[in-house]
This record gives C-alpha cells, structure tokens and sequence, in this order.
C-alpha cells in the first residue's frame, strides 16, 4: 500500500499511521516481555514491529528528508528509533533479524530528523515510556554502556563519563550515533553528513 500512495498529504497521513502503529506495538510487546519475563528481542512482537520497517522506508523513499517536524511526529521518529535500537533492527549483519530490515532502516535514516530535544533532553528520557529503565539490570545497563563505547571507540576520559550514564542516555546516544552514521553512509544528499552539528546547536 505504501508503494501506491502517490499524494504527499496522504503520504504523510500514512507515515503517522504506521509510525503510531510501530510504537504502540512496541509498547504492547514491552508490556507483554514484562509479564513473560521473556526478553523482548525475541518475542514474535519485536518481529511484528521489524515487518513494519521496510514499509515505512518505501513510503519514505519517495519523500524529501523531513526538517523541523511538528512535535508530534518528531516523537514519533525519536520512539521508532529508540525501538530500533533496543531490539537491534539498526544493526547490520546482528543474525536475528533479516537484513533487508537493517537496508530499510538506513533509508529511514537518510530521511529522518534529526533526535535533537525539543526543550529539556534529560526530562524527555525520564518522561519517555519507551525507554524506561525500572526492569533493567545492572548486567544489561553495563552491557548497553560497553556498546556505547565500542561503538564510538572512546577515549579514555569519555570512557569515564559513559560509565556513568543511566540506560535512557546509553539508548540516546546509540540512536543518534547509528542514525547519523547510517545518514551519512547512505544518503544522496550533499548535506546529509552536516546533521550530526545540529546535536552541537546551543539551544
């Protein structure tokens, strides 16, 4: 259906619609891993939210990039993304999910805007549902901070304070990192590459 959808008004009725529907069934799936006590990455939901993916990167792929999005759908985008980065859609060659949904989050990524906050970014994590950390271990946050440094490969002073962060910042920082390096890789834009100084913005 994405693929037929040829005016930009309902392009975008469309991409809210699948976007709310890609976080509601990532808070349902948490909410039923919570129950379980079965991890979320395998789950037959987390596979029902990947499916999503290459139908949001073909609606996308016919759009221009999206800058200064309403609040609404900049949220939106902020929650796919930290779902993309918990269950790993945003990893290439993970071996849990087909590849043709990382291709599809890259695209998604050449025409996402950027993560920034709209005001407070620590009162955003600490209101935001999709990435609470009430159920996380203390070996889970400390694998999500080695992630975080072998990602960026760190230095030993950043080391020091990324050590220190609590989960919802470790999902931040991967999301913007993975979607600005996906950005830059992928995209045609002469741009794109530029979108990483908005995060350096004194705002």
């Amino acid at each position: 259906m994405a693929e037929n959808v040829r005016d930009d008004e309902d392009k975008m009725t469309l991409l809210y619609r699948l976007l709310e529907l890609f976080v509601q069934l990532g808070h349902e799936g948490r909410k039923a891993g919570e129950k379980s006590a079965k991890v979320m990455k395998v789950s037959t939901g987390a596979g029902n939210l990947g499916v999503l993916i290459p139908k949001i990167a073909s609606l996308l792929r016919r759009s221009t990039t999206i800058h200064s999005p309403p609040v609404r759908l900049r949220n939106l985008f902020r929650d796919f993304w930290f779902y993309c980065t918990v269950l790993g859609f945003n990893v290439a060659r993970i071996g849990l999910w087909p590849e043709e949904w990382y291709e599809a989050a890259c695209e998604i990524a050449c025409k996402s805007p950027v993560l920034t906050p709209q005001e407070s970014l620590r009162a955003e994590l600490i209101a935001n549902t999709t990435i609470k950390s009430d159920d996380i271990s203390l070996a889970e946050l400390q694998e999500i901070r080695a992630t975080v440094l072998s990602e960026i490969q760190s230095s030993p002073d950043i080391a020091a304070v990324v050590n220190k962060l609590e989960f919802a910042h470790c999902i931040y920082l991967l999301s913007v990192f993975r979607v600005e390096l996906m950005r830059a890789l992928h995209s045609s834009e002469p741009g794109a590459v530029h979108s990483i100084f908005q995060y350096l913005e004194d705002k």
